[in-house]
C-alpha cells in the first residue's frame, strides 16, 4: 500500500454495515467489538456479500482479485486499513464473522495500527478444539465463555467427550449426580456454539474407555474380562444393544450435529474371552471391525457421519481394512509425530483403502507425565506444527487439537484446561495458516491473551516459545488479561520444585523400614532438608486451592487437590510421627 497512515480506534469512530442479509450473530459480535456503540445497517438486496465500514461512508465494491482469492472459501475475508479507515468484506457470512474477529483483535490490542491489507483464507476447513469432561473440567459458565473464545481465534469445530456429565434419560444411573450437565445447560452450550459458527462433534465412547458404564453392577457382565473395567465384549448381543442406546441418546440431543464420534480407541483386552476367540477366530482385527461396523451402520441410519479413532486398525492388513464400512471417517491421532512422515503414511494407507480421514494433534496428552501442571511443550509444539503442515499437504479437511484432561476417567487429572490455552491458540493459528510457523508466537500470545504491552512483549520476540510456562508467573504483575492464570502457573511451578524434594524424601524412606528402631536414622530423616519442602508445600496448597477455585467446580477442586497432595500429606504425617 502506498499510504502508511493506519488506523486509530477511539470513541469518535463511525461504524456501518452494508450486507445482503441480516444475521443476529454478527450483531452480537459487533456489540462486543464496539462496546454497544450504534452501528448503522444498510440491507441491500442487490449487494453481493457483507461489508463493515469504519470512518468511511463510500460503498465498498470488492475488486475481482479480492473476490477470486476469498470467494472460493466460505471463511475467506478481506480487510484493509488506511487513512484512519477500516473495511472488512467477505462474500460469505462465516468469512465476514472471522474478518470482524481479526478487526476485534486489532482494536483490543493496538491503540494504533499501521496501514495494511489482508486477504485471508484458512488452510484447513474444520479446525477443532476439544473439551474432555471426564474428570477435571471448567465450570459450566466457563465452558460457554471458552466457546466464544474459540471463535475469536477462528476455531470452528468442537469435539466434546461428555461421559457421565451427559444427561442420559434412558440410563440415569450413568449420570454424575453432582456434575452432570442439565438439559438446559447442554442447550446453552449448543446455542453458544451455533451463535459462534462452531460445529459440535459429540464423542460417545462405544468399545473401550467405558469405565463409567462398566463399573456398575448391572453392566459388569458385558466386560471382555472382569479385570478390564473399561472394555466391552463384542460377542455378547446385549453389548451392541447398550451401545446403540447410548448413541441414540447422544444423537437425539444433538439433532444438528453432522458427525458423531464413536471413539473405539485403546480396546486393549479385545478378543481374550472364550466367546470372542471362538466367534472371531482369535483375530483382534476381525473382532474390532465386525463390532464397529454394527455401530457405523446404526449411526449412519440415524443420518449422522460416524467418526472412529484409528489406532485399533494400525495392524490391520489391507484385506481387513477393506471390510470397514466406508461410511465412517477415521480420525488419526498421532501425538508424537514431529519430524517423521508417519502421519502422511498412515493417512495415505487409509485413503488407499477407500477410507476418508481426519487428523488429531494434541494440545495436551499424557506425555508420560500424569502429574503435569501444563502441556509438555517440547512434544506438543512440533506435533501441532507437523500436523498442520501435513493436513494442508494432504488436503485433510478436519484436524482436532485434542486436549485430554486425564488418561482415563478413573485416573489422575492433568493440569486444568485453562493452563493449555497456550497450545490451544497455537493449534488454532497453525490450522488456519499452516505456513506461518511458530516464530514470534510467544510474543503474540503475550499481547493477545495476556494483554502485555507491545513494547514489553517485544522483549520476548526471539525467545524460545518453549519457555512460556517458565516465565509467565514472573510477569503476572504486568499483565492486563488473565493475570490469575499466570499467578496459578507460577504457583504450579513452585509446587513442582518442592514436590521434587518430597519425592526424594520418599525414595529415602526405605531406610526407616529396614532399620525401624534406629534412632539415628529417624533423627537424620527428621532433621533433613526435606522438612522445609513440606512446610513450603503447606503454604503452596492454600494458594493453589484459592486460585483453582476460580476455575473448577467444588467436587473437581477437591479431586484435583487430592491428586497433587495425597501422597505428600501422607508422607508428611508419617515423618511427623517418627
Amino acid at each position: 500500500m502506498k499510504n502508511t497512515v493506519g488506523f486509530c480506534a477511539d470513541d469518535s469512530m463511525r461504524v456501518s454495515l452494508r450486507v445482503e442479509e441480516a444475521d443476529t450473530r454478527i450483531n452480537r459480535l459487533l456489540k462486543k467489538v464496539f462496546n454497544g456503540k450504534k452501528v448503522s445497517l444498510e440491507l441491500a438486496e442487490d449487494y453481493k456479500g457483507f461489508s463493515l465500514l469504519i470512518n468511511t461512508s463510500e460503498p465498498f465494491v470488492p475488486a475481482a482479485e479480492i473476490l477470486a482469492q476469498t470467494g472460493h472459501s466460505a471463511e475467506g475475508y478481506y480487510l484493509v486499513c488506511e487513512n484512519n479507515c477500516m473495511i472488512v468484506y467477505s462474500r460469505h457470512i462465516r468469512g465476514f464473522f472471522y474478518g470482524i474477529q481479526t478487526l476485534r483483535q486489532i482494536i483490543e490490542n493496538h491503540a494504533e495500527f499501521p496501514a495494511c491489507e489482508i486477504i485471508d483464507c484458512p488452510d484447513i476447513k474444520m479446525r477443532g478444539a476439544h473439551f474432555d469432561l471426564r474428570l477435571s473440567h471448567p465450570t459450566f459458565e466457563n465452558l460457554t465463555a471458552y466457546i466464544e473464545e474459540f471463535a475469536k481465534y477462528k476455531i470452528n469445530t468442537l469435539l466434546i467427550e461428555y461421559e457421565d456429565r451427559f444427561s442420559f434419560d434412558r440410563h440415569p444411573e450413568l449420570r454424575n449426580k453432582q456434575l452432570c450437565l442439565t438439559d438446559a445447560q447442554l442447550d446453552a452450550i449448543k446455542q453458544t456454539a451455533a451463535d459462534n459458527f462452531i460445529e459440535i462433534i459429540p464423542l460417545q465412547q462405544s468399545f473401550g474407555h467405558l469405565e463409567y458404564v462398566l463399573k456398575h453392577k448391572q453392566y459388569e457382565h458385558l466386560r471382555e474380562n472382569h479385570e478390564s473395567v473399561g472394555e466391552l465384549c463384542p460377542s455378547k448381543p446385549e453389548t451392541a444393544e447398550l451401545v446403540k442406546s447410548l448413541l441414540d441418546e447422544v444423537i437425539d440431543k444433538h439433532p444438528d450435529a453432522a458427525f458423531i464420534h464413536i471413539g473405539c480407541d485403546e480396546v486393549y483386552s479385545l478378543c481374550v474371552c472364550p466367546a470372542c476367540i471362538s466367534q472371531y477366530g482369535n483375530s483382534r482385527e476381525r473382532a474390532f471391525i465386525g463390532f464397529v461396523n454394527q455401530l457405523i451402520d446404526h449411526v449412519a441410519s440415524r443420518g449422522k457421519i460416524p467418526i472412529i479413532w484409528h489406532d485399533m486398525m494400525e495392524k490391520c492388513s489391507d484385506a481387513e481394512l477393506s471390510l470397514l464400512d466406508k461410511r465412517a471417517v477415521v480420525m488419526i491421532w498421532l501425538y508424537y509425530v514431529q519430524g517423521s512422515e508417519t502421519d502422511i503414511e498412515t493417512a495415505e494407507r487409509f485413503r488407499a483403502n477407500g477410507i476418508e480421514v481426519m487428523g488429531g494433534c494434541a494440545a495436551r496428552c499424557s506425555d508420560n507425565d500424569l502429574l503435569q501442571s501444563y502441556p509438555v511443550l517440547r512434544n506438543r509444539v512440533p506435533n501441532i506444527m507437523k500436523w498442520a503442515k501435513s493436513a494442508k499437504e494432504l488436503a485433510i479437511g478436519c484436524v482436532i487439537g485434542t486436549n485430554w484432561g486425564v488418561n482415563f476417567s478413573m485416573g489422575c487429572p492433568y493440569g486444568i484446561f485453562e493452563t493449555s490455552w497456550y497450545m490451544v491458540l497455537l493449534s488454532a493459528e497453525a490450522l488456519w495458516n499452516a505456513s506461518a510457523g511458530a516464530d514470534g508466537f510467544l510474543c503474540r500470545f503475550l499481547i493477545e491473551f495476556h494483554g502485555l504491552s507491545g513494547n514489553e512483549a517485544a522483549e520476548y520476540l526471539d525467545t524460545d516459545m518453549l519457555g512460556y510456562y517458565r516465565i509467565i508467573g514472573g510477569l503476572a504483575d504486568k499483565l492486563g488479561k488473565n493475570r490469575d492464570l499466570a499467578e496459578l502457573i507460577g504457583i504450579m511451578n513452585e509446587y513442582g520444585e518442592y514436590a521434587r524434594h518430597v519425592r526424594n524424601a520418599a525414595s529415602q524412606a526405605y531406610r526407616l523400614a529396614v532399620w525401624p528402631d534406629d534412632e539415628v536414622e529417624k533423627l537424620i530423616y527428621k532433621n533433613s532438608r526435606y522438612l522445609p519442602a513440606f512446610e513450603a508445600l503447606e503454604g503452596i496448597k492454600i494458594r493453589m486451592r484459592e486460585k483453582l477455585a476460580c476455575y473448577l467446580p467444588d467436587p473437581i477442586l477437591r479431586t484435583f487437590m487430592e491428586s497433587r497432595f495425597y501422597l505428600i500429606d501422607r508422607l508428611r504425617e508419617y515423618i511427623k510421627g517418627l
